[in-house]
C-alpha cells in the first residue's frame, strides 16, 4: 500500500513539474522580449528623442502582467515545494525563478525612471514645479541605489542619467528665471524724492516657486541675496532716515513696497529730536517687516510632509536668521545708543524706551524676525545705569579732546575780580568751628593773577559737572570718576602731541600753555577731597598723582620756548661780531642792528608774556633771558684786544640803550629798574660795572677796585679787569701801576 501511494505521488509531481516548467519557459520568453521591447523605448525616446507615448503606455502595462505572472508562478513553487523537496530539479527551477525575478526587477527599475522623467518633464512645463522638484529628487536617489550586478547590464543607464542631469538643470532655471522675475529691487530718484521699490509678482504661484527652490536644493543662496538687497538697501533707509515715508501699491499683476526719502536733507534728525528718533525707527521697522511678510515672506519653505512634522519655517525666519545680529547691533549703536539721556537726571524717563523696545521684541518675536532665545535688545536697554555711565564717559572724553584740540589762544584773566571754576562745599551741613594755632595766608592755595585758554576753563567745569553727577548714582559714580581721570591723563599727550609746532614757535601759546597745567594742576589738588565724602569708599578718589605730571608738561614746554628764545637772541648777537672794529661805519651798523633786534625781541616778549604769565614766572623768564644777553656782551666786550676811545663810546651808548630796555621788561609801575634787575639777572652787576669801566678813568677803576675788595671785584676777576684795561687804555707808566696793583 506504501508504495502505491508513493508511484501516486511521484507521477503527479512528475506532471506539476511538467506544468511549471512550461510555464517558467514561457515566462522567461516574455521576460526576454519584454526586455527588448523597453531597451528598444528608452533608446528611441532617450537617444534618438522619437515620440513614443502610446508604446510606453503599453509597456507598463505589460511590465504589471508579468509581474503578477511572475507572482503567481512563484505561489505555485511554494505550495508544490514540499513534493519537490528531495529533487535537485526544484532547485534548478527556482534558481530560475530567481533570475526571472532579478530581470524583471531591472526591467521595472527602468519603467520606474522613465514615468518619473515624464512626469518631471510634465510637470515642469506644466507649473508645477514643487511636483516636478520631488520628481526629480526620488529620480536622484534611485541612482544612488546599488543594483549589483543588474546596474552593470543595464548600459542605458548612463544615457537616463543624463537626461535627468538635463531634466534637473531645466528645472532650476525655469524656478531661477521665475524667481527673478517675481521679485525685483528698483532704485530710482526724481528732484524731491529717491525711491526703493520693491516689486513681487502676484500672478505666479510663489509659494511653488519657493518649495521648487526649496526641492532643488537651491533656495538658500536666493534668500541670501535677498537679505543681502535687504541689509544694504532697505535697513540703513529705516535706521538712518526719520523723514522714510513708506507706501504699499497693488497692481493687476504685482505688489509694489515703496520706500521714498527728501533728497534735500533739512536738519530732520534734530526736528525729530535724535533721543525721540527711536519711536520713528521702531514703526517704520515694524511696518516693512508687516509688509514683506504679507508680500512673500510668511511662505513656508519646507514642504507638508515636513510642517506636519512640526519642522516648518518660514522665508521671515531666514531672513532674521541671516541678518537679525548685524541689524540689532546696528540698531543699538545708531538709534538706542542716541536714546539714551546724556544727564543722569533723566535717567527715570529711559523707562519708555525700555518699554518700546519690549514692544518691539515681542511683534519681531510674533512675526518671526528673532528666534525666541535672541534677547540681546532687552538685555541692552535694562543696562541703563551701564549704558549711560559708557555713553556720559564717551561724551566727556570726545567733549574734552575736542577743547583740546581746539583754538587755544582765546584766553581769560583768573584774578581776583573774577574767580574760575569756583570750588564746591566740601561738605554739607554745620561745621564745627577749630581754631588753627597756625593761621595759613589767604593766598595759600591761591591761584596767582594770570591768563589761561577759555577751552582749558571749560574744561575744568565740565571736570567739575561731572563729579558732580557721579554723587548723583552710585552704579555710575566710578566709572564718571574715572572718565574725568581719564580726561586729565589724556590732556598730558593730547595737548602737547596737537599744538607741537605752535607750542615750539608761538611763545604766547607756549606761556599760556604753562598757565593751563598750573590752573589744572592747582584744581586737582583738592579736587578728590571735595568729592570723596560722596562716592563709594572702595575706591581711593584721588588726582594728586596727576599733578606732578601736568606741571612738569607745562614746565618743560615753557623751558624749551625760553631756551628758543635765547638761541634766537644770541643768533642776533651774533650780528654784531662781538663788536670789534667800531671805528668803522660797516661795523658800527651791524652792532646797532645786532642790539637793535635784541632789544625788539625783548619788547615783544614783554608785550605778550607779561599780561598772560603770573608776575613772578615772567620776571624769571625775562631775567634767564637778560642774562643770556648781558653775559654774551660783556664776555664780547672783554674779549676784545684793543678799544678805541670812539669804539669806547658806541659800545657805551648801545649797552645804554640795551640797559633802558631791559629795566622796563623786568619792571612794573613803582618798582625800581636796577632792583629788579639785580633781583632776577645774576649778571646785571657785571654788566653794570663794564659800562662804568668804558667810562671811566684809570683812578676811577682804582678806586672800585678797591685792592680787592669794590664792587669791581666782584663782577670781575683780576684777569679779566687787567685784560680789559690794556684794551681801553695805552701802555703807560699809570697803567702799568694799576696793572700791578690788581692782583
Amino acid at each position: 500500500m506504501a508504495s502505491f501511494v508513493e508511484k501516486i505521488l511521484q507521477n503527479a509531481g512528475m506532471m506539476e513539474k511538467k506544468l511549471i516548467n512550461e510555464k517558467l519557459e514561457l515566462l522567461t520568453k516574455k521576460l526576454t522580449e519584454l526586455e527588448a521591447e523597453i531597451y528598444q523605448l528608452v533608446k528611441t525616446k532617450y537617444i534618438s528623442y522619437y515620440p513614443c507615448l502610446e508604446a510606453s503606455e503599453s509597456l507598463c502595462q505589460r511590465v504589471q502582467d508579468i509581474n503578477n505572472e511572475i507572482y503567481s508562478l512563484e505561489q505555485k513553487i511554494k505550495q508544490e515545494s514540499n513534493l519537490f523537496s528531495v529533487n535537485s530539479e526544484f532547485c534548478t527551477l527556482n534558481q530560475e525563478l530567481v533570475n526571472s525575478k532579478q530581470i524583471f526587477s531591472g526591467l521595472q527599475y527602468l519603467v520606474e525612471i522613465n514615468d518619473l522623467l515624464q512626469t518631471a518633464k510634465e510637470t515642469t512645463s506644466d507649473g508645477s514645479l514643487t511636483e516636478a522638484a520631488n520628481a526629480l529628487n526620488k529620480l536622484e536617489s534611485y541612482f544612488k541605489n546599488n543594483l549589483g550586478q543588474q546596474k552593470e547590464k543595464i548600459t542605458i543607464l548612463k544615457t537616463l542619467e543624463v537626461n535627468f542631469k538635463i531634466q534637473k538643470a531645466t528645472l532650476e532655471t525655469v524656478v531661477c528665471t521665475q524667481w527673478s522675475d517675481s521679485i525685483k529691487w528698483i532704485s530710482s530718484s526724481d528732484s524731491e524724492f529717491k525711491v526703493l521699490t520693491l516689486s513681487i509678482a502676484t500672478d505666479r504661484n510663489l509659494k511653488d516657486v519657493v518649495h521648487g527652490l526649496q526641492a532643488c536644493h537651491i533656495l538658500e543662496r536666493h534668500m541670501k541675496k535677498f537679505a543681502e538687497n535687504f541689509q544694504k538697501l532697505v535697513l540703513p533707509l529705516v535706521l538712518e532716515e526719520p523723514e522714510l515715508a513708506i507706501e504699499s501699491k497693488s497692481a493687476s499683476s504685482s505688489r509694489e513696497l515703496r520706500l521714498k526719502t527728501p533728497n534735500s536733507k533739512k536738519g530732520s534728525v534734530d526736528c525729530v529730536g535724535e533721543e525721540q528718533m527711536y519711536k520713528t525707527v521702531f514703526a517704520n521697522l515694524l511696518l516693512v517687516l508687516e509688509h514683506l511678510n504679507s508680500m512673500l515672506l510668511k511662505i513656508d519653505f519646507q514642504q507638508k510632509d515636513e510642517l506636519q512634522q512640526g519642522s516648518g519655517q518660514t522665508l521671515m525666519n531666514w531672513l532674521g536668521e541671516e541678518v537679525a545680529s548685524s541689524f540689532l547691533d546696528s540698531l543699538k549703536q545708531t538709534v538706542l545708543a542716541k536714546a539714551i539721556p546724556s544727564n543722569i537726571k533723566d535717567l527715570d524717563g529711559f523707562r519708555s524706551v525700555i518699554d518700546a523696545t519690549q514692544i518691539l521684541q515681542d511683534k519681531l518675536l510674533t512675526l518671526g524676525f528673532l528666534q525666541l532665545d535672541d534677547q540681546s535688545l532687552m538685555t541692552y536697554v535694562q543696562n541703563i545705569n551701564m549704558l549711560f555711565a559708557n555713553k556720559k564717559s564717551q561724551t566727556i572724553i570726545e567733549k574734552a579732546r575736542d577743547l583740546m584740540t581746539s583754538n587755544l589762544f582765546e584766553s581769560l584773566a583768573v584774578n581776583d575780580t573774577r574767580p574760575l571754576s569756583e570750588l564746591p562745599p566740601l561738605s554739607s551741613g554745620p561745621l564745627k568751628a577749630i581754631v588753627p594755632e597756625n593761621v595759613l595766608s589767604e593766598n595759600t592755595f591761591k591761584m596767582p593773577k594770570c591768563n589761561i585758554s577759555q577751552n582749558i576753563d571749560t574744561l575744568v567745569q565740565l571736570a567739575y559737572e561731572t563729579m558732580c553727577e557721579a554723587t548723583g548714582s552710585e552704579e555710575c559714580a566710578i566709572q564718571m570718576f574715572y572718565s574725568v581721570r581719564s580726561m586729565f591723563e589724556m590732556f598730558c599727550h593730547v595737548v602737547p602731541t596737537h599744538h607741537a609746532h605752535s607750542l615750539k614757535t608761538v611763545p604766547q601759546l607756549a606761556a599760556l600753555h604753562h598757565n593751563n597745567c598750573m590752573y589744572i594742576a592747582h584744581h586737582l589738588m583738592t579736587m578728590g577731597h571735595q568729592f570723596a565724602p560722596k562716592l563709594p569708599r572702595d575706591y581711593s578718589v584721588t588726582f594728586v598723582d596727576l599733578i606732578q605730571q601736568i606741571r612738569k608738561n607745562g614746565i618743560d614746554v615753557m623751558i624749551a620756548q625760553v631756551q628758543r628764545q635765547k638761541d634766537l637772541l644770541m643768533e642776533y648777537l651774533d650780528g654784531s661780531e662781538g663788536f670789534s672794529n667800531l671805528e668803522t661805519e660797516s661795523n658800527i651798523e651791524k652792532a646797532k642792528k645786532s642790539v637793535g633786534q635784541v632789544v625788539f625781541q625783548l619788547e615783544h616778549l614783554k608785550k605778550i608774556w607779561k599780561p598772560v604769565l603770573p608776575i613772578n614766572n615772567y620776571k624769571k623768564a625775562l631775567g634767564q633771558l637778560i642774562k643770556s644777553v648781558v653775559t654774551r656782551v660783556v664776555d664780547s666786550v672783554i674779549a676784545l684786544e684793543d678799544i678805541a676811545q670812539d669804539a669806547s663810546q658806541r659800545i657805551l651808548e648801545l649797552l645804554t640803550s640795551l640797559e633802558k630796555v631791559c629795566g622796563e621788561c623786568l619792571t612794573s609801575p613803582g618798582e625800581v629798574a636796577s632792583v629788579e634787575l639785580t633781583r632776577h639777572c645774576l649778571s646785571w652787576p657785571r654788566f653794570t660795572e663794564l659800562k662804568l669801566v668804558l667810562n671811566s678813568s684809570l683812578t676811577d677803576i682804582a678806586d672800585r677796585w678797591a685792592e680787592g675788595k669794590g664792587p669791581l671785584a666782584s663782577a670781575f676777576t683780576a684777569m679779566e679787569l687787567k685784560k680789559l684795561i690794556r684794551a681801553l687804555f695805552q701802555n703807560t707808566e699809570r697803567r702799568g701801576n694799576l696793572l700791578a696793583l690788581i692782583k
